[in-house]
């Protein structure tokens, strides 16, 4: 009888493969929306008045966009795998801007914290969803 070989720790590799895609997803979407939005800055001559919602929005969304990608790939547990990816990113934005911008955690961190993990989780649980003949979700 034919038995199937596992390997010990095969799956774990795979979630960690998947983990670091949709987090390198979500990088290049944020990326792209940075650019999008700056350009829309400089052909609306607005300065920088509106650089720090952008940079918000653009950052939600490239977490939306990662957290749905690694639910799609993992297949369940949406809500669960958007907390995860909302987290990750939330704390490398913050590692990242406390390195840079040398500052400390305001109420604006809380406020990014609060977006990320929104956005992530509503990702995770469209991006397990996405593609299923569902009539509710």
């Amino acid at each position: 009888m034919g038995r199937s070989k596992n390997r010990v720790g095969q799956g774990d590799t795979n979630k960690y493969i998947i983990y670091l895609k949709g987090i390198l997803l979500g990088v290049i979407v944020t990326a792209i929306c940075v650019f999008v939005f700056a350009a829309l800055m400089l052909l609306l001559k607005t300065g920088n008045r509106f650089a720090a919602p952008f940079a918000t929005v653009s950052a939600a969304v490239g977490t939306f966009f990662a957290a749905a990608y690694t639910a799609k790939r993992m297949g369940s547990r949406g809500y669960i795998n958007g907390l995860i990816i909302g987290i990750i990113t939330f704390v490398i934005i913050t590692v990242v801007s406390l390195i840079v911008d040398k500052g400390g955690l305001t109420m604006n961190t809380l406020f990014h914290f609060v977006i990320i993990i929104l956005s992530s989780l509503i990702g995770g649980v469209v991006g397990v969803n996405f593609g299923r003949n569902k009539k509710f979700i």
